[in-house]
């Protein structure tokens, strides 16, 4: 993405709505604010476009290395990422997990992780794209992407919220758990967090 682009997308995540962040990007570009809130919502839109996928696999030299399925995850969510960011700044979080959910499959089902391979494969590709989207990158939107993949693939899992208190500083964090198995953190973060009852989406 240019310095606009991501300009647009750090303001998006900082502003309570679109409007204040057409009010901050006037300040800062010499345009119409027609103009501006008219490009403003075409760069929303063209987030899933076939264009900035392109420029996105092109701009990064590990999606070459990748299988068909892998380079589609790692698109996938390097795209939501700032998606998700922007929807849990506007939105928080109850919403934006009600979103995805909605654009979820209904049919979900439980398997086992040995023999799922996909479930391995996508948490790898979220992970990547979490390190290569170092201005999204933060444990609740990874935690949320892997979710929405998963149940797009009609895997089951639970979004994990814990707190914990160290050395005087309250601390919270988010993981994904399929079964009794975490998978995009340590095997052990239940026992370093007190976990928050989660809503449960069945569809």
């Amino acid at each position: 993405m240019d310095e606009v682009g991501a300009r647009m997308l750090e303001v998006l995540a900082e502003s309570e709505s679109i409007g204040a962040a057409c009010a901050t990007l006037l300040s800062e570009y010499e345009v119409e604010p027609e103009v501006l809130e008219q490009d403003l919502l075409a760069y929303i839109t063209a987030l899933n476009s076939d264009e900035l996928v392109e420029i996105i696999y092109k701009e990064f030299s590990c999606s070459k290395k990748l299988s068909g399925q892998e380079r589609s995850l790692f698109l996938q969510a390097y795209l939501l990422l700032p998606l998700v960011t922007v929807s849990l700044k506007l939105g928080g979080l109850g919403r934006t997990q009600t979103i995805l959910a909605r654009l979820s499959p209904l049919d979900l089902h439980n398997i086992s992780y040995a023999q799922n391979k996909n479930v391995r494969v996508t948490t790898k590709m979220v992970k990547i794209a979490d390190k290569y989207s170092k201005l999204w990158s933060n444990c609740l939107r990874q935690s949320l992407v892997l979710w929405y993949l998963l149940r797009r693939q009609g895997v089951s899992s639970e979004l994990r919220i814990g707190v914990r208190r160290q050395e005087g500083e309250f601390q919270s964090h988010a993981w994904i758990e399929f079964g009794n198995i975490v998978l995009n953190d340590r095997s052990n973060v239940r026992q370093q967090y007190t976990v928050f009852k989660q809503l449960h989406f069945k569809g």
